[in-house]
């Protein structure tokens, strides 16, 4: 209870964790003595794991909207992320943070999750890069500020468009991380022979013994050169499928 001029009020203060139990971000409320406390806003903490490339987030994500019980794991890969949102163009932004993190930089974001129905889930992501003892990647803040008011969100005619184009011509086009030997980002529908979702290790897309000349590759084209593989992708058999990258 605080004592003011207009009369005594509440001060309320609510952590919200992350998923090793550490704080990464404090909600606060304050009003008359007397005022019932709005709802809480659901919000959650992540980790980015720079090594394993995977987002770690605690069973709690589930209270957000955009995210059912049964939907719920403990990793994920960006690139899962990446597919559930819409109407969102800063993937370059993202990915530059996460995997180059600069201690103290900081990105923050509003995406929106459409559900079948066409309703907008909205949610406001805060990322911090870390690079110390606890933490090689980004602390995420992600806060549900879903309103009843959101307008329904579609797909635009050209995206829907551009997408079809590629599928018909049998192209599909992925953001690569070759220096990481992972599938960070689909440009258009994911590629249907390739197993890239829901991996133990988001590596695990790429056959081991390619994952060199990925690595190869990306220092073939940092010096300027322009080239092309063919390595062996997962597929959803357990097997791996030729998969030429240009």
């Amino acid at each position: 209870e605080i004592p003011t001029a207009s009369g005594p009020h509440r001060l309320m203060i609510r952590p919200v964790f992350g998923p090793a139990g550490d704080v990464h971000a404090v909600q606060f409320w304050a009003g008359p003595e007397t005022a019932q406390a709005p709802p809480r806003p659901a919000a959650v903490g992540a980790i980015w794991d720079l090594d394993s490339q995977t987002i770690q987030q605690p069973s709690g994500i589930t209270r957000l909207s955009g995210i059912a019980p049964e939907e719920y794991v403990p990793r994920t890969s960006i690139a899962e992320f990446f597919h559930r949102i819409t109407a969102f163009d800063r993937h370059a932004e993202v990915l530059d943070l996460l995997y180059s993190p600069e201690p103290g930089e900081k990105l923050q974001f509003e995406v929106s999750i459409t559900h079948a129905a066409g309703r907008a889930t909205q949610w406001r992501i805060s990322m911090r890069a870390r690079d110390d003892n606890r933490t090689r990647g980004a602390w995420w803040l992600i806060e549900d500020i879903t309103s009843d008011n959101a307008p329904e969100i579609w797909p635009t005619l050209e995206s829907v468009g551009l997408r079809e184009a590629h599928r018909r011509a049998g192209n599909y086009i992925a953001v690569v991380q070759l220096a990481h030997t992972s599938i960070s980002h689909w440009l258009t529908d994911p590629a249907p022979w390739i197993r890239w979702d829901y991996l133990f290790r988001p590596v695990d897309v790429f056959h081991p013994d390619d994952r060199i000349r990925l690595i190869e590759l990306a220092e073939r084209i940092r010096s300027g050169d322009t080239a092309g593989v063919t390595v062996r992708a997962l597929n959803y058999n357990g097997g791996y499928t030729p998969t030429s990258l240009l």
